[in-house]
């Protein structure tokens, strides 16, 4: 099954040509005729030419897995170059935050409890915001009306 899978054009020339191969050899059936496509003195080498349709579909599969390869590694490269930045900008907003901790130190006291509750549930749902972008293993998006934004399925996620 690992064959088919990796090679699946390949795969399905081969089975044609086996099928040719037993279909002339077995019943001496020329397929090239049947189908519409005979030729004058190709019926000895219908065989042959079956099989050869095998290289070709080599090659697609070759190509088409570079090409799936090549879109793995751009997504891994995006997705690195997303954490490094989200990296950043946590490092950047956490600097941030904690500088609000020390104002909301100074609030004890002087603002109602209420408001310094909801004022440390923020603070709480923006590093949860900001660590699961920073955590992301793939590219979720969801639409917004402002656009397209990263899925990062916090519950404290307002927007």
């Amino acid at each position: 099954m690992g064959l088919l899978r990796r090679f699946p054009y390949t795969s399905v020339a081969f089975a044609l040509a086996v099928v040719v191969l037993v279909l002339g050899v077995v019943w001496h059936i020329n397929v090239f005729s049947v189908l519409g496509a005979g030729i004058v003195g190709l019926e000895e080498t219908e065989i042959g030419i079956a099989f050869l349709l095998v290289v070709p579909a080599f090659f697609v599969d070759r190509v088409v897995s570079r090409q799936r390869r090549y879109e793995a590694q751009l997504q891994a490269e995006q997705l690195r170059v997303l954490r490094v930045t989200m990296r950043t900008v946590q490092d950047i907003v956490n600097n941030g935050l904690n500088q609000l901790q020390l104002l909301r130190i100074e609030a004890e006291g002087v603002v109602p409890d209420d408001t310094l509750t909801l004022f440390d549930q923020t603070i709480r749902d923006t590093t949860a915001q900001l660590t699961a972008l920073g955590n992301m293993d793939a590219f979720a998006e969801k639409s917004m009306a402002s656009g397209s934004w990263l899925d990062v399925g916090t519950k404290g996620d307002s927007r």
